[in-house]
């Protein structure tokens, strides 16, 4: 509140999964003030951002993220040489996690995984919808590409994209996905 010259604003540290309303009114001299619009927006709750890896030992990403060495899936998380997470394709921030995967030979299927410790609750101040991000490459062959969930009871339950397209397509598909259909 209160009459600002600078046109920018830095609000400090903001509450997660929490709504934010504001509005710029316009002060011209020797007329009344122009009220301006109110507008909103909702801060998140970060899952996994992929800035924290790092390139050494204990930092990397395949060493949080589990992939077909450990899990004997055809998957690859992270390049085989540094820099090991992706920073050339990247939907915000500086990385991204890279998954290569091969699924013509047994098991027929590619997965990564990764624990959250301590467990997270991810409904917090009404938090429904898990959003996430896929950058795919044309020469990909359609397949399903699916998310699963496993809470701290070890119940899982998984979730089909219903963009069959999301791992063919270069640009960044955003895939939001209801807590609910877990």
């Amino acid at each position: 509140k209160g009459e600002l010259k600078d046109p920018t604003f830095a609000p400090g540290t903001l509450d997660m999964v929490a709504t934010y309303f504001w509005r710029v009114d316009e002060i011209v001299p020797a007329n009344p003030v122009r009220t301006g619009a109110v507008w909103s927006f909702t801060t998140c709750l970060p899952v996994e951002d992929f800035e924290g890896y790092t390139d050494d030992e204990g930092g990397r990403i395949y060493e949080t993220w589990t992939d077909g060495w450990t899990n004997s899936t055809g998957s690859t998380v992270g390049h085989v040489q540094a820099p090991f997470a992706e920073r050339g394709i990247v939907h915000g921030g500086h990385q991204s996690m890279p998954l290569d995967y091969n699924n013509i030979v047994s098991p027929f299927y590619s997965e990564a995984e990764c624990e959250f410790a301590p467990t997270r609750d991810w409904t917090i101040n009404g938090a429904d919808t898990l959003v996430l991000y896929v950058s795919g490459k044309p020469a990909n062959a359609e397949a399903k590409l699916s998310v699963g969930l496993e809470d701290a009871s070890k119940r899982t339950a998984t979730v089909a994209c219903p963009d069959a397209k999301a791992i063919t397509t270069p640009r960044w598909t955003e895939w939001k996905v209801p807590l609910s259909a877990f």
